[in-house]
């Protein structure tokens, strides 16, 4: 019996085989495979306005006869701590459409994951693809300039990717914002500045503008995109110069014409007292400088402000919020006024030395610099306890007939890649390179390397300058008085290595007083 059923079971076990290998026994069926091309997979849609996009060209099948159905999902995306992108989970992403045409409107400047999935009766193929909803100003250059008459404009040069992708751009790619959209541009605009990193300070991500009205006695916010006015702060002194630090409370600074520091808080919303040096109530002059720390990927970018009480010979320094006993200093030196106060980013990225330039007010020939090695950033020692432990200084001698070319009116730029600092005066911008050698040299007319504008224009005067965020680029605006036409403010680009002239933006801006580079709010890499 037994070996009956195994007889049995062996025949069923070949007709079987026999049927699988033979499809003229069976039905055999003809799939339809899809494919989604891979081109193009990151979407610029505008803000505010309908974004179309048809995938039609993307999408081809074996068997071009089956009916396709379609689905749009779509999720947030969040940046980490390293910039990098974090994906929501696919199984929380939010329905779009069913139509094969995607329609929406993105009203919010943030990066968003969209999945395509194609379908047929057979199965079906997906297509990822990040949306970064673009403005008018997504990252770029943003220059604040005023006229004779005192009317004030913004001049913007707009890119969705990158500083590289910015320089290509002709002057006929500016945008502009004018009093007739803003206003209170029209209301005596003294000073132009920049907060980096929006409500995340670890990131220069969003650029928030500020500007300052002497004749309304108010600083204004900015929407970071449109650059219409959000709200005020209004100071009890006269403003004449802005300075903000980025560390939560986006406290505001204002330097005022009697010589004292107010402070507005972002957060409160009013002028608010003074802790930091408060038996003081009179400066001469301010500067303000940015520093960076951290690595170079998760940078935080933070002002410095330098408050020069000439007539003492002592500096003051605030680098956080004015709400708290944060005060650097002060350092006197007596017989000596303090030309400046730089500090100079070494090969360690957020590892300063900083170099404060003397003159003897008596002998104005003689030249100290001081010296502060590899102040790092550890929270609030950084500047506290580490600014004035002077380890080197170098005293010297001016040859006769020979001036500083570092003036307390220069803009500086420090340059990390090539351990160099530019600094300008009305015609001329100069690289400096004080670690250069063992002895820091004089920044003189003998510098290492120049631009001079009136080798491109005898009639032009430096009155600004920036750098992009990767320091390829420095941004110089320059003036021309004698220029016909309303705009006689241009933009010269230049190769932060060389200084070069690579770029010329000419008639984009009236005289131009201060200028930023914004970084893209959705940018992990630079």
């Amino acid at each position: 019996m037994k070996k009956v059923i195994l007889v049995v079971l062996a025949v069923f076990l070949v007709g079987l085989v026999s049927c699988v290998k033979d499809k003229t026994t069976g039905p055999h069926i003809e799939v339809s495979d899809i494919y989604i091309s891979d081109q193009d997979t990151v979407l610029y849609p505008k803000l505010g306005e309908e974004f179309v996009f048809d995938p039609s060209d993307r999408i081809s099948q074996t068997d071009p006869s089956c009916s396709l159905t379609y689905q749009w999902r779509y999720g947030k995306i969040y940046v980490s701590a390293k910039g990098e992108y974090m994906v929501h989970p696919q199984d929380s992403l939010k329905m779009l459409s069913n139509d094969k045409v995607l329609r929406f409107t993105f009203d919010r400047q943030e990066p968003y994951f969209a999945r395509l999935r194609v379908s047929n009766e057979f199965g079906c193929a997906y297509r990822y693809f990040i949306v970064k909803p673009s403005s008018n100003f997504d990252e770029g250059l943003v220059m604040l300039s005023r006229n004779d008459e005192g009317d004030a404009m913004f001049s913007v040069q707009n890119t969705v990717t990158d500083e590289i992708e910015l320089v290509q751009k002709e002057a006929s790619d500016f945008w502009y914002r004018t009093s007739e959209d803003v206003p209170v541009l029209k209301d005596d605009i003294v000073d132009f500045a920049f907060v980096c990193g929006g409500g995340d300070v670890w990131f220069p991500r969003v650029g928030y503008p500020y500007i300052l009205s002497r004749k309304n006695k108010q600083a204004y916010y900015l929407d970071h995109n449109t650059l219409r006015v959000i709200t005020g702060f209004e100071f009890s002194g006269t403003p004449l110069k802005l300075g903000m630090c980025g560390v939560g409370k986006f406290d505001l600074f204002a330097f005022c014409d009697d010589g004292d520091m107010r402070v507005q808080t972002w957060n409160w919303q009013m002028e608010v007292e003074r802790k930091v040096f408060k038996d003081v109530h009179h400066w001469d002059r301010f500067q303000r400088v940015k520093i960076r720390s951290g690595i170079e990927r998760n940078s935080t970018f933070l002002d410095i402000l330098f408050l020069h009480d000439d007539e003492n010979s002592k500096l003051y320094g605030i680098w956080a919020d004015g709400l708290s006993n944060s005060g650097i200093g002060p350092e006197a030196y007596p017989g000596e006024k303090v030309i400046y106060a730089i500090p100079f980013e070494t090969a360690n990225i957020g590892v300063h030395d900083f170099y404060i330039v003397t003159q003897n007010i008596e002998n104005p020939s003689k030249i100290t610099i001081r010296q502060v090695s590899d102040v790092g950033y550890t929270g609030s020692m950084y500047l506290l306890f580490g600014l004035y432990n002077v380890v080197s200084s170098y005293t010297y001698d001016l040859p006769e007939g020979e001036e500083l070319t570092l003036t307390p009116e220069a803009q500086v730029l420090n340059v990390y890649q090539h351990r160099s600092i530019l600094y300008n005066t009305d015609r001329k911008i100069y690289m400096w390179k004080p670690g250069a050698s063992t002895e820091p040299k004089l920044p003189t007319e003998e510098s290492e390397l120049c631009f001079d504008v009136t080798s491109v224009n005898p009639n032009a005067v430096i009155t600004c300058m920036t750098q992009d965020i990767t320091n390829k680029y420095v941004f110089v605006g320059v003036y021309d008085p004698t220029a016909e036409g309303e705009r006689k403010g241009s933009v010269y680009v230049l190769d932060s290595f060389d200084l070069s002239l690579l770029k010329k933006w000419e008639h984009v801006a009236y005289k131009p007083m201060n200028m930023y580079y914004k970084l893209h709010l959705l940018r992990t890499d630079y």
